[in-house]
């Protein structure tokens, strides 16, 4: 049946996967599909698949990307546009399209439907739902739920050794009860694998295409007239059984075969005859090696499942099911208490053969160890503390009994009342950061269903409040961290939608009171707000809001910083103004921020501007002396001229300044009265006609400045004494 010999310990997901149409044999092989998600990945299949695929069925469904094919069809992610519409949370779904090849047989159509009406009656929590099955034009396809997680084939690879125990537990009773559940519906899957088992993210299994299953034998004869899926059968040697490799009815047995296969691959990661087809090893007489901590009924039960002839395995899945879960015979309850022990021993006589008597005693012993172990377990849950040490020992002896309890019966009573015990914590404590902190701890227990009730509740009740609580510093802190459990709880998407919807609605006036509290609020929840005009015009309000408060802020800081600065100036001011010190103010100045230079400038000149009015009645040489400085720091502009001759104190010379700089003026002898009157004590020399010479056309400069001036006309000093007067400002 195969071009190859199979190797032990090759990957799950190279093995062969054997299609039948009539007398042609197609060989091709199995998808590996790395990073095993039905959300994602790249998968490996023919490319004419997804080259015909249009972009949109039935104008509702749009093809988003490509995820995985089977042995009719190829899976794409897609959108369904109703849902949409409906503002469903979860909007996505699985499509499967007919293959190429298969589509161009004559009664590939008749499989599919005959495929999507048999998956729609197979409603169960192990097995992936089939929602519809529609055409659109000549292109038929079904609609199925979209999965998170990865595939059997891609976890065995994490796990060489076989998957562990609490998982491989729930994985294999999955797997048991999605079969039993076909089977009872009278439905064969024919292609049981690890390509075909999907592990959700709660590590539920699902399995995965029943496009290959094939009606049982039926007394309805309607089914028995119309197409026979068999003639598009398909198997994978290293997981058929002998009786279908050799062509036979496919029956409820052969499935338990594979079951088998996948089991014992679980439990000790390689495949039981190091992936050699049935009729191979059978012929090779191998023989089975028994896994760890594995009970004797159990393995009594996988045992009779990996058999080679049809006749020997168990007859139903519910059989192999109670092998492999139900307790021991001497661990149940017996009918006649009053025999005691003696009962027991009788059954376990009836029951086994001599040769399994040891194992059975072995057997007891462990189940000792297990009650006691059980024992410690209780009383630790009946002293809860909730503190890290407390937890720790928890932690430590639960995980003891996982190794000593292979059932796992007792343990999962004990994860039930551990779950119980921190969902009644959570009711109980006040606010969510302690229960954040309490969920982050339960979180090395695995997921508590209880846990995961008590905290939804909570957080319903929280964003409730929230939604109705004023606004304050704490508001966006308290969105944030319900938020924030609330998507790592993973089934408040709604919740999640709803409560920042509402939010929105409270954003015109949160953003009118509180713009900064708005803008940290709005960036938590518009993630969760459908994008409408609505959103838009709140983003645009929000926007404007944030820069006004920028802006607000800013201008208050730099408020704030002047006040500062002229603070620190004013000790240089309050001084007397002859022990103002235009060095050191001209030293802060240059110091300061240009953003308030302008300020300090103008409180410093004002200060100065003063004082030089001061000392010009009072201190003449303490005025001119100020006014340099004045000038050195602040420029020409604003200064207040100095009189030398004004005042009754100076009964002695001055001379009036010329403003321009460019001379000097005659010596003055100023006479006090109500008035200021001076008069010329000396002859004036040419040292002080020869500016005004300069600067007219009246006289000729000469050139001994020291001279007096003699020999001019009366035209000249009069047109010399209005000169004076107009560069010095006095009369």
């Amino acid at each position: 049946m195969t071009d190859r010999k199979p190797q032990d310990g090759g990957p799950p997901d190279d093995d062969v996967t054997v299609m039948r149409d009539d007398a042609t044999v197609l060989r091709e092989m199995s998808i590996s599909r790395p990073g095993s998600s039905w959300t994602g990945g790249s998968w490996r299949s023919r490319a004419s698949s997804e080259a015909d695929a249009p972009k949109v069925l039935k104008q509702r469904f749009v093809l988003e990307e490509k995820i995985g094919s089977g042995g009719m069809g190829t899976v794409f992610r897609a959108k369904d546009l109703r849902k949409v519409e409906a503002r469903d949370a979860r909007p996505h779904v699985a499509i499967k399209v007919l293959n190429n090849d298969f589509r161009q047989h004559p009664e590939a159509f008749v499989a599919l439907e005959r495929e999507a009406s048999k998956s729609q009656g197979l409603r169960h929590s192990n097995i992936v739902s089939i929602f519809d099955f529609d055409k659109d034009g000549d292109l038929p396809f079904i609609t199925m739920e979209l999965l998170k997680g990865q595939e059997l084939a891609e976890v065995l690879r994490h796990y060489p050794n076989g998957l562990p125990r609490p998982m491989a537990w729930r994985v294999i009773r999955g797997m048991v009860a999605g079969l039993r559940h076909a089977h009872e519906q009278g439905v064969v899957h024919a292609d049981f694998k690890p390509g075909n088992i999907f592990v959700c993210e709660d590590e539920t299994a699902k399995i995965l295409d029943f496009g290959i299953a094939r009606a049982m034998r039926s007394s309805d004869s309607s089914e028995t007239t119309q197409f026979d899926p068999a003639r598009l059968a398909a198997l994978t040697p290293a997981y058929a059984s002998r009786e279908m490799l050799n062509g036979d009815q496919v029956e409820p047995r052969d499935d338990l075969y594979a079951l088998g296969v996948v089991i014992y691959m679980i439990l000790v990661g390689r495949h039981p005859f190091g992936r050699l087809p049935a009729n191979d090893a059978a012929a090779e007489e191998m023989k089975v090696e028994r896994p760890k901590n594995l009970s004797f009924q159990q393995w009594r039960g996988l045992r009779r499942a990996l058999a080679f002839d049809r006749q020997d395995r168990p007859a139903s899945a519910a059989e192999l099911e109670a092998a492999l879960f139900d307790r021991p015979v001497w661990q149940r309850p017996t009918v006649a208490l009053a025999a005691g022990i003696a009962c027991v021993g009788i059954a376990v006589a009836l029951f086994y053969q001599p040769a399994d008597i040891v194992e059975v005693r072995a057997e007891v012993r462990q189940e000792t160890l297990v009650e006691s172990q059980i024992q410690r377990v209780e009383n630790i849950l009946s002293e809860a503390k909730f503190d890290g040490y407390w937890e720790r020992e928890l932690l430590s002896e639960l995980d003891t009994l996982r190794h000593l309890d292979v059932l796992n019966a007792a343990n999962s009573d004990l994860q039930e009342r551990v779950g119980s015990l921190f969902a009644a914590r959570i009711e109980a404590l006040p606010n969510l950061n302690e229960i954040a902190s309490l969920y982050d701890a339960t979180m090395d227990f695995g997921q508590l269903a209880e846990v995961e009730r008590a905290l939804g509740e909570r957080l319903g009740l929280e964003l409730a409040r929230l939604l109705e609580a004023d606004v304050t510093p704490a508001w966006s802190d308290e969105i944030e961290l319900a938020l924030r459990l609330a998507e790592r709880h993973g089934n408040l998407e709604e919740d999640i939608g709803l409560f920042a919807e509402r939010v929105a609605q409270r954003m015109p006036d949160v953003i009118a009171s509180h713009p900064r509290q708005a803008d940290t609020v709005w960036a938590l929840v518009s993630p969760h707000v459908a994008e409408t005009d609505f959103k838009r015009t709140t983003q645009g309000q929000l926007l404007e809001s944030v820069e006004a408060a920028e802006t607000a802020a800013r201008e208050t800081a730099l408020a704030a910083e002047r006040a500062s600065l002229l603070a620190a100036m004013q000790p240089l001011l309050d001084v007397s103004c002859l022990r103002l010190d235009m060095p050191e103010i001209a030293r802060v100045i240059a110091q300061t921020p240009s953003a308030h230079r302008s300020a300090i400038v103008a409180s410093a000149r004002d200060r100065a501007d003063a004082c030089l009015q001061r000392l010009a009645v009072v201190d003449n040489d303490q005025a001119v002396a100020l006014r340099d400085e004045y000038r050195g720091v602040f420029g020409e502009s604003n200064v207040v001229e100095v009189d030398p001759c004004a005042g009754s104190v100076h009964s002695g010379d001055c001379r009036d300044s010329i403003r321009s700089g460019d001379g000097v003026t005659p010596a003055l002898v100023v006479v006090p009265a109500a008035e200021t009157f001076a008069i010329s004590k000396y002859e004036i020399s040419w040292k002080e006609l020869n500016p005004y010479c300069r600067s007219s056309t009246a006289c000729q400069p000469h050139a001994d400045e020291n001279l007096p001036v003699a020999g001019v006309g009366v035209d000249l000093i009069e047109a010399f004494a209005g000169w004076l007067s107009r560069k010095t400002g006095f009369t």
